[in-house]
């Protein structure tokens, strides 16, 4: 692993130097925070599930939000469809030099695509260098204030980086690019910044953002998000799943799981179910446990790509063909195919629809049961929870409280053991509960229902 710092004229106002590990850069810009602040404050007064973070908030607080240049913003997002990604990419063009924001997109047509143009670009640039000299001190603060925070996310996004094969992404691919990881804290705390994908490509390759609190993995974060720019590059087979894709997300039966995951648009989830698919090929190509493909099925579950499985075992025909296709984009046009063949006919949409409505597992038995008063039990030094039917026994962990418990594990996989400190002194303590998330799936990538509580008293 290289740790050596590495330092690019082009990149002088990074906050934090680029670090080189493995193939990958990691750091922090101070552009990118800043056009990204404004994205949020321009989206934040539409959308409550975006939040800013409360050190964001100090700094650009509700009654600062219709600014000239947020309004700009909310414009181009309402009328022109901006996105999270076309505001970042122009982080590459603008300069920031003392108080003072310049930019000129190029002319030889290696800029930004999308939604930027000369005109609305002169005058971004000349509405964010006042949004900038307005709001200076409180954003240099808030920086300052983020340093720690900024420095472990890179400190473990690196180490994270140094495990991933990047030359699997030129091979699958089918192009080679050099890979720059920036680590922010706009908007919410989730990897998803604004529930759009968040990547840019320029002359120094492609650039990917993801959040400081990343909302699952670190490792699939980024192998998703890597991902997300290489499947762009994909687009041109949208019209041949544009039917299928449609279909899928206009069913009655999942628009309120696709509501629930946020995808905007039908594309949207076409885009997502690609990238997931190549981090799953990834992942086949570098087990790390023979759990990774069942956790990440359960994942794209909830998400509703309920044709996942399938998938995956039909994309096998590309990794054992790689004769017949040079590379993924090769084989789009059978995964049309594919889809045109699991959606479009109605019995096979009928059984995938069937197959989504598994019923939940559930817990059959707890020992003791709920509601026991535990003090009536002498040495009491285990608890038992028993589910319907086998489940995903890594997916995430059941709550305890640590002082109670001296050790929780699977018996096998319907059944849960608890092991209790049976000299634990009570106290004056009232109530002990013990947390059954619903993100817990069963070996069926099926959730539970809802969160489940078990409540112990001690009188």
């Amino acid at each position: 692993m290289k740790s050596d710092k590495l330092i690019l004229a082009s990149l002088s106002l990074l906050m934090f130097p680029l670090l080189c590990f493995g193939q990958a850069k990691v750091g922090v810009d101070k552009k990118i925070e800043l056009l990204g602040a404004v994205y949020a404050a321009a989206q934040i007064s539409d959308n409550p599930q975006i939040r800013y973070t409360e050190l964001m908030e100090e700094w650009l607080p509700y009654q600062e939000r219709d600014d000239e240049a947020v309004a700009f913003v909310r414009e181009m997002i309402e009328n022109n469809g901006l996105t999270y990604s076309d505001i970042i990419a122009v982080s590459t063009y603008i300069t920031l030099n003392g108080s003072r924001i310049s930019g000129k997109l190029p002319k030889d047509g290696n800029g930004p695509e999308s939604v930027w143009n000369e005109n609305n670009f002169k005058k971004f640039v000349k509405l964010i260098d006042t949004f900038y000299r307005n709001h200076r001190d409180g954003f240099e603060n808030y920086l300052k204030a983020n340093e720690e925070t900024y420095a472990t996310a890179i400190e473990n996004v690196s180490r994270t980086a140094d495990r991933i094969d990047f030359a699997w992404f030129g091979y699958f691919f089918g192009t080679r690019e050099d890979i720059t990881i920036y680590i922010t804290d706009n908007g919410k705390e989730d990897n998803v910044i604004y529930s759009e994908p968040a990547y840019f490509k320029d002359k120094n390759g492609i650039s990917v953002v993801i959040s400081v609190y990343p909302s699952a993995p670190l490792y699939e974060c980024l192998l998703h998000e890597i991902c997300h720019p290489y499947v762009a590059r994909l687009d041109g087979f949208w019209p041949q799943a544009e039917k299928a894709m449609e279909k899928i997300f206009n069913a009655e039966e999942w628009k309120g799981i696709y509501s629930d995951a946020r995808y905007p648009s039908a594309k949207s989830l076409y885009e997502d179910w690609l990238t997931e698919l190549a981090v799953a090929m990834y992942v086949k190509d570098h087990p790390l446990s023979e759990k990774d493909i069942p956790y990440l099925l359960m994942m794209d579950r909830l998400r509703g790509l309920f044709w996942m499985e399938r998938s995956i075992g039909f994309t096998d025909n590309f990794s054992e063909s790689r004769s017949m296709y040079g590379c993924f984009g090769d084989f789009m046009p059978r995964l049309c195919e594919f889809l045109d063949f699991t959606v479009l006919d109605d019995d096979n949409f009928s059984r995938l629809v069937e197959e989504s409505c598994i019923q939940a597992p559930y817990i059959t038995y707890v020992y003791p049961v709920p509601g026991t008063d535990l003090a009536g039990y002498k040495a009491l030094d285990y608890i038992e929870i028993k589910f319907s039917e086998p489940m995903f026994t890594n997916s995430v962990d059941i709550m305890q409280d640590e002082d109670f418990i001296i050790h929780s594990y699977w018996k096998d996989e319907m059944t849960y053991i608890i092991l209790l400190n049976s000299n634990f002194d009570y106290g004056n303590r009232e109530e002990y509960t013990i947390t059954v998330p619903k993100m817990l799936q069963s070996k069926k990538a099926v959730s539970m229902e809802k969160d489940y509580e078990i409540k112990y008293y001690f009188r």
